[in-house]
Formats: structure tokens, C-alpha cells, sequence
């Protein structure tokens, strides 16, 4: 559906390859498994709570195979019973020296097995891991954090089988108050246009997506056609796939120098690079006066820097590149807020720049009648860069036969840039070499 809008914004991840068909598989497959996974989930609640009150004490040695499992496990006070947690865990900080133990559907059994744990805490998405869990006798409780009810409940039910019921009231009554309050500050889900409220939210959308509807925005109405409704939004992310040449090029060279060449015809107003390191420090810097076209300019590793409030800095330099390409100041905040957790929060290299107004429309031509006096349109880039450092555990990984270190390739196939990976690594690695890499495929 094409939306006549006059701010578009598109998320651009130039060294990721979208497998779309995979993708449809994977919610079509987890649509139809999601009742199972629930009404199998409710009987091993209800038989672990039976075993637990027959030996009348809870589990001592906790395992957290998503980071929302961990933190809600610390939440409930439970922390010192965690024995393990999945490597991406951050939060608390005290997560960050536990034995990390899996990805989000890879699991190191062999080093989660000498951790003895008495329950592993999983989401009902990994599914597929129950059967070897049963296997091995292994006690498991899933839950589900796809929804504001769901994390809710997901609370009742740790609580019910690990312990500390009455924390989980607490902090159910916290954020439902909290939600009360957010939708308070939106002015509620129904606003009005003409005296009728109109529907703006999208049921089942998670409270990430309140952030960039907190902006004050004229209301946007879609005609249905076909027996649709009318569709109504206040304020858009314009998100979608697309082929079209960038112009920009992203290099590090081996001493870890980046290389940021403008191969366009327009300077990039502003850029943003952002580094998550495997220990979750984090080091940044910022190209204040853009990059000219046909210019190049490089950073150094020892241009990254850090500081103990790099939550802050970083949020600060993203607004104030942001509002100085036009956008309001709620605007860049809605942006960066909803961002925030899933490129701010999660290790790796990435460059965010600003498109150039020609290469905008052009990708996205726009029209709006009757003539707005001023068009402001801003489109953001993020580049995915991979240091030589982080391709050179790739290759190892991927040529790697023992099956017990396979645990480490399988989890970069099952990363959301998995299958950019496997391509970069089939142009490092000569033909000749046999990579053990088929069975992790998606």
C-alpha cells in the first residue's frame, strides 16, 4: 500500500541479505505451532508446581535462555539462583558475568549441563529446543513475551514455579499503571477527527511502537477499497524492502581503520558511528561535518571513544544530527527511542547517515496534493560493518569440523544478518575448503 505522506523514513542495512521466504516460513510455521507450545507450556507449569510442592521447596539453579527470561528473574529477586543466561544478555549488569550458555535457539548443552540447573526458563518461540530438553530430563518452563499480556503473565507464571508471587503482583500493578500512564500521555488510543474516534493503533503491536506516535502529527487517513476499512495513522515509519545503489562505500582495513567513501553527487549531511563490543562496551564517534561528495574520510580506531554516561552522549549526538536535518524534535526522538533497543543495545559495528535529498526521492518519489509549502523528508541509513577481526572468528568458525565447536557457527547462522554472513565467509574462504557449514543453514 503506498501512503501519501510528507516524512518518510527508511531503515537501510546495507550488508544484509533479507531471505523472504524464510522469514514468511518462520511466522506461518510459528503461528500454527503457537497454540501447541501454550497448551503443552500450561501442562508442564501445572506438573512442575505439583513436583515443587511435593518436595515443598523451589528451584535453586536458574537458566535463562532469553534476555527477557533473565531480567525478569532478577526482577522477582531471584537473581542469585541464576546459574546461566543467553549471550546476549545485558541487563542487569550483573548478567554480564554469568556462563553464557546459548543464543536465542542455540544452546552449549555440554557447558549448560555442568551448570545443573533444576529449571530453564524459555520463551514459547524456542520450541524446538524442548525436545532435547526432555531428552536429556532436563525441567522446563516457557512463557511468552510477544505481548504486554504476555509479559505479564509471563511474570505470574515464573513466579508461580521459581518463587516470590507476591514481587510479581508488584511489578504486574507497576506496569500496568505505567501503560495507564502512557496511554495517558497519547491521549488514549481513540483520538478524534471531525468528533469521531478513530482507530490509530494497531491491536497487538507491542509498547515500542507508542515512541514514534508520541509526536504531535495531523491525522492521516487511507480510504479502504474492496470492503476495507479505513486505515488512519498520526505519524509513520515507512519500512519495506528495496534494491537500489547507496552512495556511500564502507571499508576497515586491517589495521581497523574505517573508510567512509561519498561515491554521490550530494554531500552526507551527517554520520554516526556506534560499536557494541562483544564485552558491551561501547565506543562512538560522530562526523559533525558530514563527508562532501566524492570525498572520503576515515576513523581510526583511537577516534572511538567512550565515557561512563555513553547512554546519554550517544542519544545526544543522534538528536542533535537528526533535528538539524529538519525533523522536529519529537520527531527525532520518536526515532531514536524506537530504535534504541534494537540497534543501541545488541553488539556490532554500524554507521547511521543521512541519505541525501536527491538519492531520497529518487528511491522514494513523493507527491502531495493539494502543495505543502515545505517538505521535510528524512531518510537514515544503517550500515552493518564487519570488522577483519570479526570475519576471521567467522571463517573459524565456518571451517570448523569438531561438532562440540560447531555451537559457535550455528549461532552466527541464526543471527538476523546470518545469512549476510555465510556469504561474506564463502567469498573469504578459498572453494577447496570444506565447511561444515550446510546443516546450519536456514
Amino acid at each position: 500500500m503506498n501512503l501519501p505522506f510528507s516524512k518518510s523514513f527508511l531503515r537501510i542495512s546495507a550488508s544484509a541479505w533479507l531471505v523472504v521466504g524464510c522469514v514468511l516460513m518462520f511466522f506461518v510455521v510459528s503461528h500454527v505451532a503457537r497454540n501447541w507450545v501454550r497448551e503443552w507450556t500450561a501442562v508442564q507449569t501445572e506438573n512442575y508446581s505439583q513436583r515443587r510442592s511435593s518436595i515443598d521447596e523451589y528451584p535453586k539453579r536458574l537458566i535463562g535462555l532469553a534476555p527477557s527470561n533473565v531480567e525478569i528473574l532478577f526482577a522477582l529477586g531471584l537473581g542469585k539462583n541464576v546459574v546461566g543466561v543467553n549471550r546476549y544478555s545485558s541487563y542487569p549488569p550483573q548478567t554480564l558475568d554469568l556462563p553464557q550458555v546459548c543464543g536465542m535457539v542455540d544452546v552449549d548443552f555440554e557447558q549448560l549441563l555442568m551448570l545443573k540447573p533444576d529449571c530453564v526458563v524459555m520463551l514459547d518461540s524456542q520450541s524446538s529446543l524442548l525436545q532435547k530438553f526432555e531428552e536429556l530430563g532436563i525441567q522446563t518452563l516457557s512463557v511468552n513475551d510477544e505481548s504486554v499480556e504476555g509479559i505479564i503473565e509471563s511474570f505470574v507464571k515464573i513466579a508461580e514455579v521459581c518463587g516470590n508471587a507476591e514481587r510479581a503482583a508488584e511489578i504486574n500493578k507497576e506496569i500496568e499503571a505505567h501503560i495507564a500512564a502512557v496511554k495517558k500521555r497519547v491521549n488514549g488510543k481513540l483520538r478524534q477527527e471531525s468528533n469521531t474516534g478513530q482507530l490509530i493503533f494497531k491491536p497487538g503491536e507491542t509498547l515500542n511502537w507508542v515512541y514514534p506516535r508520541n509526536p504531535k502529527a495531523n491525522l492521516l487517513k487511507v480510504a479502504g477499497s474492496k470492503g476495507q476499512p479505513d486505515q488512519y495513522e498520526d505519524y509513520l515509519f515507512y519500512r519495506g524492502v528495496g534494491n537500489f545503489p547507496t552512495p556511500v562505500k564502507f571499508t576497515v582495513d586491517a589495521d581497523e581503520t574505517i573508510t567512509i567513501s561519498n561515491t554521490g553527487k550530494e554531500a552526507i549531511s551527517f554520520l554516526f558511528v556506534y560499536e557494541m563490543m562483544p564485552n558491551r562496551e561501547v565506543r562512538f564517534h560522530t562526523i559533525h561535518q558530514g563527508v562532501e561528495a566524492g570525498k572520503t574520510h576515515q576513523i581510526p580506531v583511537s577516534d572511538l571513544k567512550t565515557n561512563a554516561q555513553w547512554q546519554s552522549s550517544v542519544y545526544q549526538e543522534m538528536f542533535k544530527g537528526l533535528t538539524g536535518t529538519g525533523l522536529f524534535a519529537e520527531e527525532a526522538q520518536g526515532m531514536i527511542q524506537t530504535w534504541w533497543h534494537s540497534y543501541f543495545s545488541r553488539p556490532g559495528l554500524r554507521v547511521f547517515w543521512v541519505v541525501p535529498t536527491t538519492n531520497t526521492n529518487d528511491i522514494l518519489p513523493l507527491s502531495v496534493q493539494p502543495a505543502p509549502t515545505k517538505i521535510v523528508r528524512t531518510l537514515v541509513g544503517r550500515s552493518e560493518i564487519l570488522r577483519p577481526s570479526f570475519e576471521k572468528n567467522l571463517v573459524k568458525a565456518y571451517t570448523e569440523t569438531d561438532k562440540k565447536k560447531r555451537q559457535q557457527w550455528n549461532g552466527y547462522m541464526y543471527d538476523r544478518f546470518g545469512q549476510a554472513y555465510l556469504e561474506r565467509v564463502k567469498q573469504l574462504v578459498p572453494k577447496t575448503t570444506t565447511a561444515a557449514s550446510t546443516s546450519a543453514t536456514r
